[in-house]
């Protein structure tokens, strides 16, 4: 699944109810089942780069 987001998150920048928001989105996914394997990440991304 690639980024959907406008602008990259700095962590150090969150406040820790920002943090639990985000990490709880992140396990929300993994429970619905919103994931993929490793090895298609790694798969597109050698197609991405051209690696």
């Amino acid at each position: 699944m690639k980024q959907t987001r406008t602008h990259v998150l700095e962590i150090s920048q969150l406040t820790a109810e920002q943090m639990d928001i985000e990490l709880l989105e992140g396990y929300m996914d993994m429970l619905e089942g919103r994931t993929k394997s490793a090895e298609s990440v790694f798969s597109d991304m050698r197609k991405d780069y051209n690696l």
